[in-house]
């Protein structure tokens, strides 16, 4: 009987497991509607960059990965010539989910005075690029010599942010930590040059788009929350960038987040649905830190709406201390809502945040006991972890 009882639950957990499964599907394309040389889409945790499943799309950009457990994720979509993009997704009790992304052009500086070129004939070293000269009719170039058949190699300062593949290629390689890598086969040429023709980048913005098969879902309206919030730190970041260009540095950046905030805690007053409304109030949250908001009851209001325990906190875990120490509770209130994050919460990600940021805290206002108490909690709970082997090894107790 003992035996009969073994398989029906090991019969009934397999079941469990395979129904369980939320299974992703869509098409990946470019702003231009159309399938792109190379793309592919992987799943990550938030807040790491560790790839979980990766899959290359098909030639007509379609592809499929599964989830096997509800909760918050990230889908990573990347394709050639085209900008990444990052999509929050929150898994319920959903079995199938459509999404069809759509990726915005990269974004072409138009002073390409910088320009360089990095790859395998210089071990990737940025600080050993070669730098790209410019010829009369605007076309760039620079003279590689390879170090076998084929010459693999990103260009560095002609888009906005990272390296960037070139257009000249004969293929495509996707790097998991470099993006999209273009590859030449030379054979046995003594010097190659590379070639870059600013003229045939876009010269008009492409935004990026995410549409799932059902957009008044709350799998869809949860993505597009997180994206809205994404696309304004992307404004920022590019203010900031246009700034130091401009004055050298960032001492006195301006950026108008009042706006912003506003339109969010609108949102707030006519959202009902839990998950949203503190999804649309950790944005406001963000923002709010960003804009170094003084004002104690916006971030006590957070508190109040998101618990401890809440899995909205994975998306950012450091920001739930920010909102601890700046809501105008006292310590000791402050100290249980930590510590029932630290005991309770089912993210060991969040957990590891809430100790380090309670342990550094204690430490810079000279708490040596409290201090020891985090420290202690995080080596003996986690210090075997990848997550906090790194804060031990670079933060010791001193």
């Amino acid at each position: 009987m003992s035996r009969i009882i073994s398989v029906i639950f090991a019969v009934s957990f397999i079941a469990n497991y395979v129904f369980s499964l939320t299974v992703i599907k869509g098409r990946i394309l470019g702003s231009d509607g159309k399938p792109m040389q190379a793309a592919h889409v992987s799943l990550h945790h938030p807040n790491d960059t560790k790839v979980i499943k990766i899959v290359r799309a098909e030639k007509n950009g379609q592809f499929s990965l599964s989830i096997n457990k509800p909760g918050i994720w990230m889908l990573h979509a990347a394709g050639v010539g085209f900008r990444d993009k990052w999509i929050t997704l929150y898994i319920e009790k959903e079995k199938k989910v459509q999404v069809e992304v759509w990726l915005g052009k990269y974004r072409y500086l138009s002073n390409l005075d910088h320009a360089s070129v990095v790859g395998d004939f210089n071990n990737w070293h940025i600080l050993r690029a070669i730098p790209m000269k410019i010829s009369p009719d605007s076309i760039l170039s620079a003279d590689v010599i390879p170090i076998a058949d084929t010459i693999a190699y990103r260009l560095i300062n002609v888009c906005d942010g990272d390296a960037v593949e070139g257009m000249q290629a004969d293929r495509y390689v996707y790097d998991q930590k470099k993006g999209y890598i273009s590859v030449l086969d030379v054979k046995k040429a003594k010097k190659v040059k590379i070639t870059f023709d600013p003229q045939k980048t876009p010269k008009i913005e492409s935004p990026s788009k995410v549409v799932f098969a059902q957009p008044d879902a709350i799998i869809s309206k949860f993505a597009m929350i997180m994206d809205s919030l994404q696309h304004k730190q992307d404004l920022a970041q590019a203010a900031l960038i246009n700034y130091r260009r401009s004055f050298g540095n960032s001492s006195n950046f301006p950026f108008n987040w009042a706006q912003h905030i506003s339109n969010v805690e609108n949102q707030i007053k006519d959202e009902k649905i839990g998950i949203l409304r503190q999804a649309l109030f950790m944005s406001n949250l963000t923002m709010c830190m960003a804009a170094k908001c003084t004002d104690a009851a916006i971030y006590k209001k957070v508190l109040d709406e998101i618990p401890p325990t809440s899995i909205i906190w994975v998306i950012k875990p450091h920001n739930l201390f920010y909102a601890v120490g700046h809501s105008g509770i006292t310590e000791a209130q402050q100290e249980k809502y930590m510590d029932e994050v630290i005991n309770y919460h089912s993210a060991r990600s969040v957990k590891i945040a809430a100790l380090f940021d309670m342990y550094m805290a204690s430490k810079l206002s000279d708490q040596k006991e409290k201090a020891a108490k985090y420290y202690n909690l995080l080596v003996k709970r986690y210090g075997k972890t990848e997550e906090g082997k790194k804060l031990i090894s670079r933060y010791p107790i001193r």
